[in-house]
């Protein structure tokens, strides 16, 4: 990240250590979140310019081979002089590394803007940024995600299959541009932050055209997971950082091991015993009944 100079990226002094502990030396934003602004209710022209501003940025770090792979209001702040500026690089990506996450299937992101194919687990680029750009672009707009749900999973799954929503009608002239921003598909979005810059002055004039229109997406075509992969998948939200895990796929269910009780083994009931017969008895019996057969 101390490599990126540029006007709206956040300017970093120093890396350093102590002790075994890394930290980092940055300027100080005052002008407080994206995310302020946004609740707030933003204007038209000042959420066009901060737009355009943070897909320059994009599109600088992007040239250097830098993914930020976190791209949400939270985390462009603005200087005093109302600069807007991307920050928190934390889980940025050089681009043609893999790391252990990707190579092992599991997405780093926060769900509300979390591309398809980072929720797929899959090798990103720098047209993931330009898809959570999009996400950004819809909430400066309207105030709100394109997408929400009660629960991560089903979040997920409208990122990966639901149909790009409508803007409202004074808003109608930037459609164009939000579908081809939220494409599914990564070869048909824009595919660097430049473009971004132009569509949005000739959206903003009525000027961008996109001939595929609101496309939605089949299931097959937006999960891209091949028949037999087992249905069950486990999400898991890391809620005191907001990112989010997904593996694919989940290890079968075993059954759990059969647990010994702690009762006491019931004792079988007592067999009946026949009554114990007297055999002297029988003997002077005997005796009495053969005296008197002989008088």
């Amino acid at each position: 990240m101390a490599q990126l100079s540029d006007p709206h990226i956040v300017t970093v002094y120093d890396i350093a250590s102590h002790e075994g502990t890394y930290y980092l030396s940055m300027e100080y934003l005052s002008g407080g979140t994206l995310q302020q602004r946004i609740r707030k209710g933003l204007p038209l022209p000042e959420a066009l310019s901060i737009a355009q501003a943070i897909a320059g940025a994009l599109h600088y770090a992007h040239r250097r081979g830098i993914i930020h792979r976190d791209i949400k209001p939270q985390n462009i702040l603005f200087r005093e002089n109302g600069q807007a500026v991307l920050t928190d690089f934390g889980i940025a990506k050089t681009l043609g590394t893999n790391t252990i996450m990707t190579r092992t299937g599991l997405s780093l992101g926060t769900p509300r803007y979390m591309s398809p194919e980072q929720i797929r687990g899959q090798n990103v680029d720098a047209r993931a940024d330009l898809y959570s750009f999009g996400v950004l672009f819809y909430e400066m707009l309207t105030g709100n995600v394109p997408y929400n749900a009660e629960d991560s999973f089903a979040l997920a799954m409208m990122h990966v299959t639901a149909t790009i929503p409508t803007l409202p009608p004074p808003l109608s002239r930037f459609q164009p541009l939000l579908n081809k921003l939220l494409d599914k598909d990564p070869e048909q979005r824009f595919q660097s932050g430049e473009e971004i810059i132009d569509a949005i002055t000739a959206s903003d004039a009525g000027a961008f055209k996109r001939s595929t229109g609101n496309r939605p997406v089949s299931p097959s075509r937006g999960l891209g997971w091949k028949i037999g992969v087992p249905a069950t998948i486990l999400v898991s939200a890391a809620l005191a950082g907001g990112y989010w895990f997904l593996y694919l796929p989940t290890p079968p269910i075993t059954e759990p091991p059969v647990v010994a009780t702690l009762e006491p083994p019931v004792s079988p009931p007592p067999v009946s015993q026949p009554p114990a017969v007297d055999t002297e008895a029988q003997a002077r019996q005997a005796e009495a009944q053969e005296q008197q057969q002989q008088a």
